[in-house]
This record gives structure tokens, C-alpha cells and sequence, in this order.
């Protein structure tokens, strides 16, 4: 495999195993939440489910509880001319505590919740769609609705995935609209539309959002840099003494134009997880057969970058010299915004 692809390669094992930066959540106990229809005539309240725990199912043999206490339910009612709610519909929900938000249609006819207190974005509720008469029509996980490099490009936090925007009926066309959003480092919004009677996505499932592919390149630095930052310390391969006199000042586009070995270093995880973007500028001295002999980080970066650099550079190999020679590398770290895969495209792998 060459390097470009060995490199693309691992560019995108990041990009689908390393999702957006990680936050913590904070979650109070349920509460009932109501929810107009945007014709203002219709609402539904939701009713939290008795037991506040995720792993709750209901309780029926004790005779102590009502059967469905421990069950979730949507109320659905009627808006009169003069505002007073008329009881239409109660819907048992399949959610083990309650949906974090729910939409009724205009005709009243349609009920959607989405996601689930405790955990918004997983599991296999994340959006249900119900007839009023408490019909199941379908019941689907984000993995139903989105594939592996937008799941990737969603904002996460330590026990949801944020994905959701504003969701509609559209009951001409009878349809349910998801709003969804990319997360970092600039939100985007997308449909996706689902079919009503069906449950089925009106379009086959296809990547709706550019993915941000880690990016490194290695090039030149300012010579100003070693007068301007701090000198750094020397290591040395196989804890060599630094040399301290001989070498010759060189430029980095001189030494690279006849290098054979000049691999790019690796995007470290931790610093593809933060999106860690910057440069790591290195003081590097070559030996006279070519090889780097002692590295010195003038400027580096957190989460393992600079030492992903200096481990790289150890690895290039030069033209033979007579002497030693000193240069300054820049190497930079960042994302490349991609277009959209195609869904034909083999990298989308959970089609």
C-alpha cells in the first residue's frame, strides 16, 4: 500500500472512530411537557413514565400500581375557539421513561416523538411515529436514519448524540420532515423526509454532510523562528550527545528536494477528538549520511502532536552531505472539509 494510501486510509479509520469532542450532560428528573400542533389546534402532553430509571419496565403482578404507571403516554387534545382543551386520544409510548420532544400534525392525526430522556440520539426510539389511535407505524434508531460519516459529524456528548433540529408534518404531501445537524466546526442543517403510512425514508439513506478529513503537511519554517521562540531541548536517536559544532545552516526546501524518506506524521486520536489545529515547528539536525540525528520542538501542540511530529521526523532520510546540517521544519495539523460520499462510495460502511 503507498503512503498516500496507507494515509487516506487512516484518515478516514479516524473520522469514523473518533466522533466531535466529548461534553458532559446533566439530566433532572422528568417532567410532563406539552406541545402544540403549528395550526395551534391541536396538543399533546407528554406524562413520564412512574420510575425515573432507564432500565424500568412496567410492573403488573403486585396489584399495587395501575398497570401502565410505569409506561409513558402522550395525551393528545383538541384547542376549541375558546381555547379549552377537549380530550382526543391517549397513546401508550414505547419509550422506557419519556421522549425528550413530541409533534402533533395539524389534522391531529399524526403523533412523532423523538429521542429519549437520559440518552438523546441512541437507541432504537429515537424517532416513532404513531397514528392517533396509539398505531406503532414505525419505530427507528439514527443508524435507520443517517450513515457512518454523518453519525461521525454530529455534536457528542457523554451520553447523547446531538442531531436534531426543528421536525414537521407535512400532511398535504403526508409526510414527517427531520430537521438534522452537523456539529463543528460549522452546523449544518439537512432533511430527511419519511413517508407516514410507511415508516419508510422517502429517499434511500445517503451522506448529508462534508466531513473533515485530518490533515498534515510538512514544509518550510520561518528561519525568524529560532531568534523568536524558545530554543527547546535536543533529543538525540539512541541518546546520542548533541553535536555542538560543524553543522551548517540549511533550507528545508534545499535538504527535502532529494529526501527518500519524508512520511508524513500521524494525526493522533486524541488530537483528532479535539480538533486540535496548529503547527509544530521543529529545529532538526542531519547527519552527514542523510539521517535526522537530533530533533529539537521549538513550538508544538497538545494531545501528542508535537511528539507525533519529532517521532515522524526521526524517520526521514536526506542526501548524503558533507557535513552536518542544521534546518527548520514546519509541520501543520488540521482538517480538510470533504464533499459529501457519494452512495455509491465503498467508505460508507453501515449502508
Amino acid at each position: 500500500m503507498t503512503n498516500l494510501n496507507q494515509r487516506c486510509c487512516y484518515a478516514l479509520c479516524l473520522l469514523l472512530a473518533v466522533p466531535s469532542i466529548v461534553s458532559a450532560d446533566s439530566w433532572g428528573p422528568p417532567t410532563v411537557k406539552s406541545f402544540p400542533s403549528e395550526n395551534g389546534l391541536f396538543v399533546v402532553t407528554i406524562v413520564p413514565a412512574v420510575s425515573q430509571s432507564i432500565n424500568a419496565g412496567p410492573q403488573e403482578a403486585d396489584g399495587q400500581r395501575h398497570p401502565n404507571e410505569n409506561q409513558p403516554r402522550a395525551e393528545i387534545y383538541s384547542v376549541d375557539s375558546s381555547g379549552a382543551l377537549e380530550p382526543l386520544s391517549t397513546v401508550s409510548l414505547v419509550n422506557k421513561v419519556a421522549p425528550i420532544r413530541a409533534i402533533v400534525s395539524n389534522d391531529g392525526a399524526w403523533l412523532a416523538t423523538f429521542d429519549n430522556w437520559g440518552a438523546v440520539g441512541y437507541g432504537d426510539t429515537v424517532v416513532v411515529i404513531y397514528r392517533v389511535d396509539g398505531t406503532v407505524v414505525r419505530s427507528l434508531s439514527l443508524e435507520d436514519i443517517l450513515v457512518a460519516t454523518d453519525l461521525a459529524a454530529l455534536v457528542h456528548s457523554a451520553s447523547s448524540r446531538h442531531w436534531s433540529t426543528k421536525h414537521r408534518f407535512d400532511e398535504a404531501a403526508g409526510l414527517l420532515v427531520l430537521g438534522v445537524t452537523s456539529g463543528q466546526p460549522e452546523p449544518i442543517e439537512r432533511f430527511v423526509e419519511i413517508d407516514l403510512e410507511s415508516g419508510s425514508l422517502v429517499a434511500p439513506r445517503r451522506a448529508l454532510f462534508p466531513f473533515f478529513e485530518p490533515s498534515v503537511t510538512v514544509g518550510p519554517a520561518d528561519p525568524a523562528a529560532r531568534s523568536q521562540l524558545d530554543p527547546g531541548e535536543w533529543v538525540c536517536k539512541d541518546g546520542e550527545e548533541v553535536p555542538t559544532h560543524g553543522e551548517s545552516d540549511a533550507s528545508f526546501e534545499r535538504v527535502a528536494s532529494s529526501a527518500a524518506n519524508l512520511d508524513l506524521p500521524i494525526y493522533t486520536m486524541n488530537g483528532a477528538t479535539a480538533k486540535i489545529r496548529g503547527r509544530v515547528v521543529l529545529d532538526i539536525l542531519i547527519d552527514r549520511s542523510g539521517d535526522v540525528r537530533c530533533v529539537s520542538i521549538l513550538k508544538g501542540l497538545p494531545m501528542g502532536l508535537d511528539e507525533a511530529a519529532r517521532s515522524a521526523a526521526f524517520g526521514w532520510r536526506f542526501s548524503p552531505a558533507p557535513k552536518l546540517q542544521r534546518t527548520l521544519v514546519e509541520v501543520s495539523f488540521g482538517h480538510i472539509a470533504q464533499p459529501p460520499l457519494t452512495p455509491s462510495d465503498s467508505r460508507l460502511t453501515n449502508r
